[in-house]
């Protein structure tokens, strides 16, 4: 098997007491995806490993691992013991759980590659991703070719998934970080919706809040309500066919998704909310100055300008008064689901590491 692809905007790098895939390292803050496909990593080193940690929640990180020292085969019960330590420390060190929620850990026992990637930048090379290999004499390519990225991602990434051993043994666990990844950006999500609405004062030495009839909702703040929402539908079926099949006494999912379609009818075309949402006080006030610009001359002008204004302010505080009860309604259902997602998650049953990982 040979998978080939010419490659633009190569740099060759060759490197010792350094790591030479660093800039790829320094991209990880600004990318979404990340690949990592190695022969080892560090047993004591931390450095590479932190830089995967704390990256966003939102990045998806892919991990493919050999595991030194594993042979299929064990002919001492020196070469086993080696084995059974060296596979202990993969699995610790390389446990999904110890990452983002939106990272995979798989192992592939005849992996020699090294790619280092981003959806920006990709190393190929001999360096692994272990701290220890800038103490080695090292060499490869640093390509930023957008192509030959979503190549690797596509074609590369695909065989390794093929030919490897997942972390862990059911789809349990995928969907689990899954869910609890959309869980986490909604409830970001509806705390900056809630505070978009409200405001607060200080009374008698304590913070108050209160809800701003005049608020500052946008397209903005609820179109990834509305993209999460349909994320969200999809991988509640989905998790319904599994606890079905595995026959876990479920949360009524088949509710939380019907009460999804709810959520979305307070800002579907023509609701409350929506009107107000569309509503562009600055293109009011333009529209409202041309329709009398045949009047709109010099002294006139300034006049027309705080007219429009003052009734856009007051077409503004109708919509928002409108729509009030709506959005209080959309918060209140915004919270009922994240309270029903929690119910949810806990329902999953323990994620168990594949036993074929281990065979000492």
């Amino acid at each position: 098997m040979i998978i080939s692809r010419e490659v633009n905007n190569v740099k060759f790098v060759f490197s010792q007491s350094e790591c030479g895939y660093q800039e790829v390292i320094d991209d990880f803050e600004n990318s979404d995806y990340i690949l990592v496909v190695t022969f080892n990593i560090s047993e004591n080193g931390d450095y590479l490993i932190s830089k995967l940690k704390n990256v966003s929640p939102n990045t998806e990180v892919k991990i493919f691992s050999n595991i030194p020292q594993r042979f299929k085969q064990y002919y001492h019960e020196n070469a086993r013991n080696l084995a059974k330590r060296k596979i202990r420390i993969y699995i610790d060190k390389l446990n999904p759980e110890r990452f983002n929620l939106n990272t995979d850990t798989s192992f592939s026992f005849s992996n020699h590659s090294k790619i280092i990637l981003t959806n920006n930048k990709v190393y190929v090379g001999s360096a692994n991703f272990s701290d220890e290999s800038r103490n080695n004499i090292e060499s490869g390519f640093i390509s930023d070719d957008v192509e030959f990225i979503e190549f690797i991602k596509k074609d590369i990434v695909g065989y390794m998934e093929g030919s490897s051993v997942s972390y862990y043994n059911n789809k349990f666990s995928r969907l689990k970080v899954m869910l609890s990844l959309i869980y986490s950006n909604l409830e970001s999500i509806r705390q900056d919706l809630y505070y978009a609405t409200h405001g607060s004062h200080d009374h008698a030495g304590k913070s108050q809040e209160f809800f701003m009839v005049d608020n500052n909702i946008s397209l903005y703040d609820i179109s990834p309500v509305d993209n999460l929402l349909y994320d969200l539908e999809d991988l509640l079926n989905e998790v319904q066919i599994e606890f079905e099949q595995y026959e876990i006494d479920e949360f009524d999912i088949g509710q939380v998704v019907s009460d999804l379609e709810n959520i979305r009818d307070h800002y579907t075309e023509g609701s409350p909310i929506n009107e107000y949402m569309k509503f562009d006080e600055i293109r009011y006030v333009n529209d409202y100055i041309d329709k009398n610009s045949m009047m709109a001359f010099d002294e006139y002008l300034e006049g027309y300008h705080d007219t429009g204004t003052e009734r856009a302010g007051e077409i503004k505080l109708e919509l928002a008064e409108s729509a009030s009860e709506d959005v209080l309604s959309l918060l209140e259902n915004l919270k009922n689901l994240s309270f029903n997602l929690e119910e949810i998650i806990s329902q999953f049953p323990s994620s168990n590491v594949n036993s074929n990982i281990t065979n000492v």
